[in-house]
């Protein structure tokens, strides 16, 4: 985590509100209670009251995410799932103007507006974009592992989220090769 404390990265109080819900419903309350005692002062504040539009220091999120992961088969599963869930939540409901009536290409060529919707730093640039696949590439590493895999969740989301099918996504520690089938029909 010091790598994440080097860099000046901050995230959106939307992302820890989301994933509070998330972790409750996944783990239920009960589990959820038991969760916030085992975490520090800083995670359970912003669990409990992160404003949602406020920018807070990445470390915090991926303690979080891997505090929650210990102990399990697979946090890289769960870090995905809560991609997912955190793409679902924010698409439908905090950024549903970007994503009505567009395409996978048209996505993709917006990843940069909504990578900087979830934080702001590690500029994304979109290296290649046709009717099927996409490479999107982040200028630095954000959260090696555990952001990747949050935002690989995300992207096969939101590409199912437009209709697209067959999804593949290769992600690494700052690249996302991207493939997918569409039809307008």
């Amino acid at each position: 985590m010091a790598e994440t404390q080097a860099l000046n990265v901050g995230v959106r109080g939307l992302v820890f509100t989301i994933f509070a819900d998330w972790l409750k419903a996944k783990q239920g309350e009960e589990r959820f209670e038991e969760i916030k005692k085992g975490l520090q002062v800083e995670s359970l504040d912003l669990l409990a009251s992160a404003q949602k539009g406020k920018w807070y220091p990445l470390q915090h999120l991926v303690a979080l995410l891997e505090f929650c992961g210990q102990g399990t088969d697979s946090s890289q599963g769960s870090w995905l799932e809560f991609g997912s869930y955190l793409c679902e939540v924010s698409l439908t409901t905090s950024f549903k103007g970007l994503i009505v009536f567009i395409d996978p290409v048209t996505l993709m060529k917006r990843m940069p507006l909504f990578w900087r919707r979830y934080f702001n730093a590690g500029d994304m640039s979109v290296q290649k974009v046709s009717s099927g696949e996409a490479l999107l590439v982040l200028g630095e590493s954000v959260g090696r592992g555990v952001i990747p895999a949050v935002f690989e969740g995300w992207l096969k989301r939101a590409l199912k989220m437009v209709g697209a099918t067959g999804i593949e996504v290769q992600g690494s520690d700052r690249r996302w090769q991207l493939s997918w089938t569409w039809s307008d029909d």
